[in-house]
């Protein structure tokens, strides 16, 4: 939207784009000068705006006292478009947040909930401003949800897949497609820039695997890549999945034995307690091969999925509320300690 959900001082005749549905709520504070006894009150006027829709759409001023006009473009379903201004006349041109300039393009991640806003403003007493706008569909954005998957399938045309994720609640989230072994790449971010749109940009994110920390109502985006050469013979057809990993929080020397069932991931939170020297590890007591990430000093970050059954790291004159993360995950189902103990000197 042009104008954020919150904080806005709302002007005497000042239009603001909202989509159907949108629940608004308006508080009114009287000014010093308002007399005793009279109450501030607040007039809303609607008016239909035009709706645009993909390929090439025209703006036209509606009228001579029009200094302002309003178009929306709501996709029946979720993707990535792109806004380019192929010609305007007596207008500039503002899209969602900011303003379009010929030549130039802006990028959206939109669906029918989350529309684009397009704000024509008429420049000085014209009457006959009109602008031509040219929307394009550069990608499909599908859906996961926590616990969730869905079958992706990569082809030399196509090797980029784009997914949108919203957390249900505070947590650590890993999302895997099955494929360490081969050359399928995964990143999550919060946006979807012009470098997660290039196809040919190898080697982004980590191989099979990401690991993320959100909060409640937190949007991701998730991007799936595979080389085109890897697609010369054939195909990749894999599963895309979501699983929320359990937590296991211990502090100071101290161990925990786990019991791990296949594919389910637990993360590792552990704290010093006192200042100290410590070694933090963790070892699989019947042998079984574990994935994992290399330990973190955030609770937020991770790094790519390795493969072992047993795993440790010193850490020097660590601080007391120093600490170091990792995610685990069993294959099949396992026995692990996970432990801190001093430092050997």
């Amino acid at each position: 939207e042009i104008l954020s959900d919150s904080g806005k001082s709302v002007s005497s005749n000042t239009a603001y784009p909202y989509a159907a549905g949108k629940t608004v709520y308006l508080k009114l504070t009287a000014s010093s000068e308002l007399a005793e006894g009279a109450k501030p009150s607040v007039k809303i006027t609607s008016e239909d705006m035009q709706e645009l829709a993909e390929g090439e759409n025209t703006i036209n001023q509606k009228a001579e006292d029009v200094t302002e006009q309003y178009a929306f473009f709501a996709p029946s379903e979720s993707g990535i478009f792109k806004f380019e201004l192929a010609d305007s006349t007596n207008c500039s041109i503002y899209v969602s947040d900011g303003r379009l300039y010929a030549g130039s393009d802006k990028k959206l991640v939109l669906d029918k909930a989350h529309p684009a806003y397009i704000r024509m403003a008429v420049a000085g007493s014209s009457n006959s401003a009109s602008a031509k706008i040219i929307i394009t569909k550069l990608a499909d954005i599908g859906e996961i949800s926590a616990g969730g998957s869905t079958d992706v399938t990569l082809t030399k045309d196509n090797n980029l897949k784009f997914y949108k994720f919203t957390a249900p609640e505070d947590g650590v989230y890993v999302f895997e497609t099955g494929e360490l072994s081969t050359q399928v790449y995964v990143n999550v971010g919060n946006s979807i820039s012009d470098y997660d749109l290039d196809p040919d940009i190898n080697y982004y994110g980590w191989q099979g695997a990401y690991a993320v920390s959100v909060e409640k109502g937190d949007v991701r985006y998730i991007r799936i890549q595979e080389q085109k050469g890897n697609l010369e013979t054939g195909d990749d057809t894999f599963t895309l999945t979501c699983k929320k990993a359990k937590e296991v929080n211990f502090t100071g020397v101290d161990s925990r034995k786990l019991s791990l069932n296949g594919g389910e991931p637990v993360f590792v939170s552990w704290t010093a307690g006192e200042r100290g020297s410590y070694r933090v590890g963790f070892n699989s007591t019947n042998r079984k091969e574990l994935r994992y990430t290399y330990f973190s000093d955030r609770k937020d970050s991770f790094g790519s999925f390795g493969h072992t059954n047993s795993g440790d790291f010193d850490l020097d004159y660590v601080s007391p509320d120093g600490g170091k993360y990792f995610i685990l995950e069993a294959i099949e189902q396992a026995q692990v300690e996970v432990y801190a103990e001093k430092a050997p000197r």
